[in-house]
Order: C-alpha cells, then sequence, then structure tokens
C-alpha cells in the first residue's frame, strides 16, 4: 500500500507539534517548579521559618547564655547530683562554644561582621570561660559559693555583657546582610527564568520552521516521480 505525501505530511507534523507541546510542558513545569523554590516562594519561607523556629527554643552555642544561666544555677542549687549535671552541662556548652566558633571562622567571608563574632564578642567569652575553669568552679569544688556568687555578679557578669553587646551587633549587621542579599538573589532567578524562557521560545520556533522546510522537501521529493510520470 502505498503512501500519500498528504500522509506523510501530517505524520511528520504531528510529530512535530507533539515535540513542541512536551517542549512547552517542560518550560511551564520548570517554571512552575522554580517558582515554588526561589528565594522568597513557599518552600523556601517554609525552611527559613523552621530554622528560625529552632533558633527561637534552642540556646545558640555562639552566645554564652547558657553557660552564663548555669552559674546561677549551680550556686543555687543543694543537690549535689544536680549540680554535678550543671556542671557537666557547663563543659559542654564551653566546648559547643569552640565548635561554632571554627565554623563560623572558616565560613564567613571576610567582614566586619565576622569581625565581630569570631574577635570582639569571642575574646570576653573566652575570658568568661577561663574564669569558669580557674576559679570558679574551683570555688565550687571547694564548697565556697559565695566565692562563686561574688565571681558571678563582678568579673563574670561584666565579660557576659560585653560577649553580648558584640552579638548585637553581629545580629544588625546579620539582618542587613539578609536583606541586601534577597533582592539580588530574586534578580537573578528573575533573569534565569526569562533567558529560559527565550531560549525555550527561540527554540521552539526553530524547530517549528525546521519541521516546517523539512516537510515541504520531503513532500517535493515526494511529488517528483509523479510529476515526471505525468510529464
Amino acid at each position: 500500500m502505498k503512501t500519500s505525501p498528504k500522509s506523510i505530511f501530517a505524520r511528520v507534523f504531528t510529530t512535530s507539534f507533539i515535540f513542541a507541546a512536551v517542549l512547552v510542558a517542560f518550560g511551564i513545569f520548570t517554571a512552575f517548579t522554580l517558582s515554588k523554590v526561589q528565594v522568597g516562594g513557599p518552600h523556601f519561607t517554609q525552611i527559613v521559618q523552621s530554622k528560625d523556629l529552632v533558633a527561637d527554643i534552642l540556646p545558640p552555642p555562639a552566645c554564652i547564655l547558657e553557660a552564663y544561666l548555669l552559674t546561677f544555677q549551680i550556686t543555687a542549687t543543694i543537690n549535689a547530683s544536680e549540680r554535678e549535671a550543671y556542671v557537666t552541662r557547663l563543659g559542654q556548652t564551653e566546648k559547643e562554644f569552640y565548635e561554632s566558633q571554627q565554623v563560623w571562622r572558616d565560613a564567613l567571608p571576610e567582614s566586619r561582621m565576622k569581625a565581630a563574632l569570631v574577635v570582639d564578642s569571642a575574646k570576653p567569652a573566652e575570658d568568661f570561660f577561663k574564669l569558669v575553669n580557674e576559679r570558679f568552679l574551683p570555688a565550687v569544688k571547694a564548697g565556697d559559693l559565695d566565692a562563686a556568687r561574688r565571681l558571678i555578679a563582678s568579673e563574670m557578669h561584666d565579660r557576659y555583657v560585653l560577649h553580648r553587646q558584640y552579638l548585637d551587633e553581629v545580629v544588625k549587621l546579620g539582618d542587613q546582610f539578609g536583606t541586601d542579599r534577597k533582592p539580588a538573589a530574586a534578580a537573578v532567578v528573575r533573569r534565569n527564568t526569562i533567558f529560559w524562557g527565550v531560549l525555550g521560545v527561540a527554540g521552539l520556533l526553530i524547530a517549528v520552521v525546521f519541521s516546517f522546510i523539512s516537510i515541504r522537501r520531503l513532500t517535493r521529493t515526494l511529488q517528483e516521480p509523479a510529476l515526471a510520470k505525468a510529464g
């Protein structure tokens, strides 16, 4: 059974149409997916909210607030096992502080925010833990809780306050950093979306034109024998 030029034309046209439809569907799906995960999108917002929630609940290791609170609990309790648990936790907070400092020292680019965190706020915190290990804990172990309380209210308090002042600066700088970067990140996503959209449309047009030319040539080729016979 012979295949007519019109039948071949229809088949090639259908194939080209399916290809174009798949390409358009892919572009729409990609744009939809990007809108969900881009900066400001619903998934991005949920991730940020979850991290903010955890930060609101857990004590931050880069801040010695929990360690400072533990010194009060150590001197306030009359239960020996409870005091030992507080002392153990105090040692863990020191370890977590130094680990956090190392993480941010490696991760952050050179900036005032980095210096405020890993240099300015770290120095009084290190002095705080030095007081804890060299004077506070020895006084507690010796049973001289009054001396331990006086140390908390004086030198350790001063170190904590200074440490917190620099952390407040880090928070302000961090908020500003995030505010400045969000428009830039959104602009990058927008430019890339436009680029891929234009590229997709151009590719579609090229495919349509190429298919049309191919169909015309194929049709002429198939018609030549018939025209030759007729001639």
